[in-house]
């Protein structure tokens, strides 16, 4: 059994695996996350912990779980289940993951779109020949709401809404109309471009905004809540003898 960990922007994911899906998860803050583990780890025999981290990862998380089990990172020098057609060395660990999640979902040569709403929203593009072409980041909901209220004189930082109203009639429901409306509305346009491309395009929506966005979207999708640590799973698998 692998204990897998998903490291975000602002909160973190493990969960015990012994195969794509986790047996139950934890959605926890950061500092929280070395405790967390080393009770599962004095509960469970944990053979490997594997990594995914949108940041380098801190030294002494990595000093403390070396004393409790195998290592094994999520990086761009992993190898693949997909040819990479990025034209730079940057490709997040998360995106590699959530592209190798999703194709331990989906059948050989289905082409793939994951969109993540989380702290930022996230196009990863995966075509007919298993090759991943690219995709599109932009603000997630907090970034805007926080971008709203930083850059203007008065206006109020303001939550998210599980029902935004289309024609807002004051000013916190004008915010959240022009940034959950809009985005999904983005996310709606992004889908349908690549629609325009591949009719058959399977598409996947995860992150922690998914939730609110989900039901405003008028194109169909596969909610994939957990699959960064699907993707984790899967990338060890296909490393660990290497």
């Amino acid at each position: 059994m692998i204990l897998a960990i998903d490291i975000g922007n602002t909160r973190s994911k493990i969960a015990l695996m012994d195969s794509e899906n986790p047996l139950g998860v934890l959605t926890l803050p950061h500092q929280e996350l070395i405790e967390q583990i080393e009770n599962l780890c004095s509960e469970k025999k944990i053979h490997t912990v594997a990594l995914c981290s949108v940041n380098m990862i801190d030294a002494t998380l990595l000093d403390r779980l070396a004393t409790i089990a195998d290592i094994f990172q999520v990086s761009i020098d992993n190898k693949m289940p997909f040819s990479n057609n990025y034209k730079s060395n940057t490709l997040g660990n998360d995106r590699i993951a959530l592209v190798s999640g999703a194709m331990g979902m989906s059948q050989p040569h289905e082409p793939l779109l994951i969109i993540d709403a989380g702290t930022c929203i996230t196009y990863d593009y995966l075509d007919t020949e298993q090759v991943y072409q690219g995709g599109a980041i932009s603000p997630g909901l907090s970034m805007r709401y926080k971008a709203l209220h930083t850059f203007t004189a008065k206006l109020p930082l303001v939550e998210a809404t599980n029902k935004p109203s289309t024609i807002g009639t004051t000013t916190i429901e004008s915010i959240q109309s022009g940034v959950q409306n809009g985005a999904a509305m983005e996310i709606d346009s992004m889908i349908d471009f690549y629609l325009s491309r591949d009719p058959n395009l399977k598409i996947f929506l995860t992150g922690g905004d998914a939730p609110l966005l989900s039901e405003q979207l008028k194109n169909r999708f596969f909610a994939a809540p957990n699959l960064t640590l699907s993707g984790i799973y899967n990338l060890y698998q296909i490393n660990k003898n290497t």
